[in-house]
């Protein structure tokens, strides 16, 4: 599997010098929300995707891409897993 929302969220973050608790305040959401999200303990919801993808300076379609990929993954793991307990 590529890259985690968390991961990139967390690269991009960093490549823009900023910490998560100055990310926390551009996006209205607490420093933790943001570690959360690094760390891939959750999704941020489509308004603070919308808020991440313009301080990130990305498309919401990147960040959604990655969703997808993440999605997809698990879902090929789910029938590789079902197809060899068969």
């Amino acid at each position: 599997m590529g890259m985690s929302l968390g991961q990139f969220i967390s690269i991009r973050r960093k490549r823009m010098l900023m910490t998560q608790e100055e990310l926390a305040k551009k996006t209205n959401v607490s420093k933790s929300a943001i570690a959360k999200w690094e760390t891939d303990g959750g999704i941020p919801d489509r308004d603070n995707l919308y808020k991440l993808a313009n301080i990130l300076g990305v498309t919401v379609n990147d960040m959604h891409q990655i969703i997808r990929s993440i999605i997809m993954a698990q879902l090929s793991r789910q029938k590789s897993e079902i197809f060899i307990m068969n």
